[in-house]
């Protein structure tokens, strides 16, 4: 696995545990964003199958996680910033830096 994937992976999981946390399920958290964040007209900027391939890991249709927008949806439906939201914590930026590169 390369550190990119291993980040991604990472992102997700902290994701998935902070939706369970806050909402219970991810359909409530699409909902909250849906009520939250869209517009009349506009597409909703995370849906399920969005929220699912984030959670996964998995970038689709970019080489990116996720975009800036979303970055700040999730930062302000949990209350944190997105360096938290990327790294939690500072004893998880020391595990990337020890990540084997090979």
């Amino acid at each position: 696995m390369n550190f990119t994937n291993y980040l991604y992976r990472m992102i997700g999981l902290r994701l998935k545990k902070k939706i369970i946390d806050s909402y219970t399920t991810q359909a409530q958290f699409t909902r909250k964003v849906k009520d939250k964040y869209q517009t009349e007209g506009s597409d909703l900027p995370i849906n399920e199958p969005t929220l699912s391939n984030i959670l996964q890991g998995k970038p689709v249709n970019s080489k990116f996680l996720m975009s800036q927008e979303k970055i700040e949806i999730f930062s302000t439906m949990f209350n944190v910033t997105p360096e938290e939201l990327i790294f939690e914590s500072e004893n998880e930026i020391l595990n990337f830096l020890n990540f084997p590169f090979y």
